[in-house]
C-alpha cells in the first residue's frame, strides 16, 4: 500500500513538474514589445496596408499586440468617447451580449481598462451624414468650454476632414511616445497621406470596425458563373493571374435577359448591379491618384493634370459605356449607400452575375438561398501591380478633442484600443464572421485577404469633403457623382470645379502651416 501511494505521489509530482515547464516555455514564447511586428516601410512605398497578411501564415497562435503597448496606471480615469449613435457598437458595449463581435468589443474594452487602469465609456449622439451638424455642434461646444467632457472622438470620416481644420483636435504627432503611428493596427496609407507639415489630426485603423465592414468588393452569383462557365471562366483564377481588369468586368457584364414582359425592370437578368458610391471606388482600384505630396510636405492636385488626364478619361469613358450603353448593367437609382434594391435583384434566381458593394452586404447575403463569391474590385489593366481597395468614407476616424485635458493619456488609450482590436475584434469580425459564416468557399476567403491587404487611402479621399465648394462634391466623390448624373464626359465638369478645388486646397495647406 505504501509503495502504491508513493508511486502515485511521484507520478503526480512528475505531472506537476511537466505542467510548470510547459507554462514556462509558453511564457518565454509570449511576444513582448520588441517581438511585435512593426510597420513595414515598404507598405508606405507601395501604397497599401498589407502589414498583417502573414500574421498567422504558419499556423501559430495569433500575436497579442496589446503587449507591445507599455502598461500604465491612470488611476481609473474615465475615457469618454464621443461617437455616432448608429455606430456606437464599435466603441462601447455595456455588457457581454454573447454575440461574437459584440463580445470581442466588450472584452477589448475590459482588457484595455485593466491594462491601463481606466474606464472606457461611449457617448453616442446623432452623427449620421444628414445629422452631422448636431454632432459637430456638440463637439465644438465641448472644445469651446475646455470642459474635459470628451477624451476621444470617433467621427464620420468624410465630414471629420472639415472638423480637423477648425482647431477641434490635438495633433497626434505631439504624442508619438504614447501612440505608435507606425504600428500595424493603424492604416499606414492613412497615416502617411493624412499627415501634412508633420501634423496629423485624425486616424483610422483596426480600432474602427466600420473601416472593415465598409470595404468594397465585387460579389458574384456562383451558380450563374457556373452555368456560363464557357464565357465567364474561373473568376478566382482571373484574379490570381492579374487578369481581373476593368475591361474584363465590362466584357463579362454584357448579360441581359428580359423576363418576358418586354420591359427593362428589376425582374430581368443582368450582368452588373452598381450604385453611385460603388462608382467612386474605381478611382482607387484603377489607381487614379487625386493628390501627390510635394517638396514642401503638402499636396498638389494631380487628378486631371497632363500626366493623368488621359488615363482618368479612359476609365471614365469605359464606365460610362458599361453603365449607360450596356443593357446588362442595372444602375440603382437609390441614393448613396442604400443597397436594398440591388440586394433584392441579386438574391433572386438569375438576378445578376455581379454586384458591387461593401463587405457589410455579405452579412445580408448569407441569409439568402443563393450561393455567392467575393472578388476584389478590378485593376485598371494587367500592368497595374496590385488590386487596390478602399472603404466607404463613412468609416469612423478617431481624434483627441481639444477639450481633453490629458491628451497624452487619450493617445495611450487609443493606441491600446487599436492594438487590442487587432488582436481580438478584427479577427472576430473578419476571420470568423466573414470567413467562417459568410464567405462560402475557400477561394472567397483568399479574395478577402487580397482586399484587406491592399487597402489604400489617398489624401484626396481623406480630405475630399474639405475641398468641396459651393455645395458641390469633393474631388473623390466628384468622379462617381458625374457618372451617376449621366455626364458623358468628365472634362467639362472638372473644368468648372478645378479652380474651386485649388482654392480650397490652398486654404487646407495654409491651415496646416499655421504655428
Amino acid at each position: 500500500m505504501k509503495a502504491t501511494r508513493l508511486t502515485r505521489l511521484l507520478c503526480c509530482l512528475l505531472a506537476l513538474l511537466m505542467t510548470v515547464c510547459l507554462f514556462a516555455a509558453c511564457a518565454e514564447e509570449t511576444p513582448g514589445k520588441d517581438d511585435q511586428p512593426s510597420n513595414n516601410d515598404d507598405n508606405k512605398e507601395n501604397g497599401t496596408d498589407d502589414d498583417d497578411k502573414d500574421d498567422d501564415s504558419d499556423g501559430d497562435q495569433a500575436l497579442d499586440y496589446l503587449l507591445s503597448v507599455e502598461k500604465d496606471d491612470f488611476g481609473r480615469e474615465t475615457i469618454t468617447i464621443l461617437c455616432r449613435e448608429d455606430k456606437s457598437y464599435e466603441i462601447d458595449m455595456e455588457q457581454d451580449s454573447g454575440a461574437l463581435v459584440e463580445k470581442a468589443v466588450f472584452d477589448r474594452n475590459a482588457r484595455v481598462e485593466e491594462y491601463l487602469n481606466v474606464e472606457i465609456v461611449g457617448h453616442p449622439v446623432n452623427g449620421s451624414w444628414p445629422l452631422q451638424t448636431e454632432y459637430i455642434n456638440i463637439l465644438s461646444q465641448a472644445v469651446a468650454a475646455t470642459d474635459n467632457s470628451f477624451q476621444l472622438a470617433a467621427t464620420h470620416s468624410s465630414y471629420n476632414a472639415r472638423v480637423t481644420l477648425n482647431d477641434q483636435y490635438w495633433d497626434l504627432r505631439k504624442f508619438e511616445d504614447q501612440i505608435n503611428l507606425d504600428a500595424p493596427w493603424w492604416s499606414a496609407s492613412w497615416v502617411e497621406n493624412a499627415t501634412v507639415n508633420d501634423k496629423l489630426f485624425f486616424i483610422t485603423g483596426d480600432v474602427s470596425l466600420t473601416m472593415w465592414e465598409e470595404l468594397y468588393a465585387v460579389f458574384f452569383n456562383r451558380q450563374m458563373a457556373k452555368d456560363r462557365e464557357e464565357e465567364v471562366g474561373d473568376l478566382y483564377q482571373l484574379v490570381r493571374d492579374g487578369e481581373w481588369t476593368l475591361e474584363m468586368l465590362a466584357m463579362l457584364s454584357d448579360i441581359y435577359v428580359d423576363d418576358g414582359n418586354d420591359e427593362r425592370d428589376a425582374g430581368d437578368t443582368y450582368g452588373l448591379l452598381i450604385n453611385r458610391h460603388s462608382m467612386r471606388t474605381f478611382v482607387t482600384c484603377c489607381d487614379l491618384p487625386i493628390a501627390k505630396r510635394n517638396d514642401d510636405g503638402g499636396f498638389d492636385l494631380i487628378f486631371m493634370d497632363e500626366d493623368h488626364a488621359e488615363k482618368v478619361a479612359t476609365v471614365y469613358a469605359t464606365l460610362y459605356e458599361m453603365i449607360y450603353q450596356n443593357d446588362g448593367t442595372w444602375d440603382s437609382k437609390l441614393t448613396d449607400g442604400d443597397y436594398t434594391e440591388m440586394l433584392q435583384i441579386f438574391t433572386a434566381d438569375d438576378g445578376a452575375l455581379f454586384m458591387t458593394g461593401t463587405l457589410q452586404n455579405a452579412t445580408a447575403l448569407r441569409h439568402a438561398e443563393m450561393e455567392f463569391g467575393i472578388l476584389p474590385f478590378p485593376k485598371y489593366d494587367e500592368d497595374q501591380e496590385n488590386y487596390l481597395a478602399h472603404s466607404y468614407d463613412g468609416l469612423s476616424s478617431f481624434a483627441i478633442p481639444a477639450c481633453a485635458l490629458e491628451p497624452a493619456m487619450s493617445a495611450k488609450v487609443l493606441d491600446a484600443m487599436g492594438a487590442e482590436s487587432k488582436t481580438t475584434v478584427i479577427p472576430a469580425y473578419y476571420e470568423v464572421v466573414l470567413q467562417g459564416r459568410v464567405a462560402q468557399d475557400a477561394e472567397s476567403k483568399e479574395m478577402l485577404n487580397i482586399i484587406r491587404e491592399n487597402l489604400y487611402f489617398d489624401f484626396g479621399f481623406i480630405y475630399s469633403d474639405a475641398l468641396k465648394h459651393t455645395g458641390g462634391a469633393g474631388p473623390f466623390a466628384f468622379f462617381g457623382d458625374e457618372l451617376r448624373n449621366g455626364r458623358e464626359s468628365l472634362t467639362s465638369g472638372w473644368t468648372s470645379v478645378y479652380e474651386g478645388y485649388l482654392e480650397k486646397l490652398a486654404e487646407v495647406m495654409a491651415k496646416f502651416n499655421e504655428d
